[in-house]
């Protein structure tokens, strides 16, 4: 045993207690007391559970528990990096949208060099085949 498997054992009944009467589950008044509280061969009983369980599940002393921590830290590091990576590459793309819809506002404000003679052009043409019908009309 160690301190450990204690403070498994310490946990597990407080929160046994705390979460019985949530699950319609009224416990023995013996026993619905603080862990310091609690008759001696009733905590030894659920410390030396918690040893089997530990011992037969292969979680001796914690290492499991740090194992998987140690593997959760470093995907939550990894993911992590990920989420910056992803945030700069949104606000590029957000960047990009940015400029183009400005551009498209400074397009569309003033007219095209070209689109403006041409005007100009198709004005002239007009008044000229206006300018020969009138003058076809008085033959």
């Amino acid at each position: 045993m160690s301190d450990f498997h204690e403070k498994i054992a310490k946990s597990f009944h407080t929160y046994y207690e705390l979460l019985a009467p949530l699950h319609g589950y009224e416990t023995k008044k013996s026993s619905r007391v603080p862990w310091d509280e609690l008759p001696a061969p009733l905590a030894d009983l659920m410390i030396a559970t918690v040893v089997a369980v530990c011992e037969s599940e292969g979680l001796v002393d914690g290492d499991w528990f740090r194992d998987r921590i140690n593997t959760l830290s470093t995907e939550v590091s990894r993911l992590e990096a990920k989420l910056v990576e992803t945030d700069k590459i949104l606000a590029a793309e957000v960047e990009n949208v940015r400029i183009g819809v400005a551009e498209e506002k400074r397009l569309k404000a003033e007219p095209c060099p070209r689109c403006a003679a041409n005007t100009e052009d198709d004005r002239k043409r007009n008044e000229l085949e206006a300018l020969r019908s009138t003058g076809d009309s008085d033959e």
